[in-house]
């Protein structure tokens, strides 16, 4: 489990049905206020993946 949340919206349902993701989108037509959600959640979850991987290669380089 992880601590954040996708929202399923129209923006992530579709784009995962393409195999794709909001950062593939060029220019929305929906509400700007989802796409912000959507954006906004796929955002935190590249911060929370990128702090996992950076802490692993620092435990791994000091041998911890």
């Amino acid at each position: 489990m992880l601590p954040v949340e996708i929202p399923k919206t129209s923006v992530t349902s579709n784009k995962a049905a393409e195999f794709a993701t909001v950062y593939d989108i060029r220019k929305y037509e929906g509400s700007a206020k989802t796409y912000k959600r959507a954006i906004d959640a796929y955002a935190r979850f590249v911060d929370l993946m990128e702090e996992s991987i950076v802490a692993t290669w620092r435990a791994r380089a000091t041998g911890e």
